[in-house]
């Protein structure tokens, strides 16, 4: 999840995935914030499917953004591309991620932009805590 509030003028800036990216549009949308969707998929291609209504509401109110022709389907690569979007849209970004996982790819992407980054702290027991300790 990438964003800040949007009392500031600010936009909320996510990639609609399950877990905090899902949890951030839906707190955008609570408060009326502005919202951005960025998908590892053709705009016209619903991904992940459990956020369907989610992603149709954002569609409709706010903005849904991809690099991909519509009809593409999500690879692991479009997934790592995607980041760099993320990241650039954003003046901050802030993660809770293992050590592996995309989150950490936009932290360094945000970092090499000259961004804010920021790191949730979790349980030194989650595998979802290590990868912060690295910034």
């Amino acid at each position: 999840m990438v964003g800040q509030d949007g009392d500031s003028g600010r936009v909320i800036v996510a990639g609609a995935a399950y877990g905090i990216d899902s949890a951030a549009h839906r707190g955008a949308l609570a408060r009326r914030h502005p919202t951005i969707a960025v998908l590892a998929t053709g705009t016209d291609v619903i991904h992940p499917v459990g956020n369907a209504e989610l992603l149709r509401t954002i569609a409709e109110n706010h903005l849904i953004l991809s690099e991909l022709a519509p009809g593409r389907h999500a690879t692991r690569t479009q997934f790592l591309a995607r980041t760099r979007i993320l990241a650039a849209l954003s003046a901050g970004t802030v993660i809770e991620a293992g050590v592996r996982s995309g989150a950490m790819r936009i932290a360094e992407q945000a970092r090499e932009l000259g961004r804010v980054v920021g790191a949730v702290p979790g349980a030194v027991t989650s595998s979802v805590s290590y990868g912060p300790t690295s910034f």
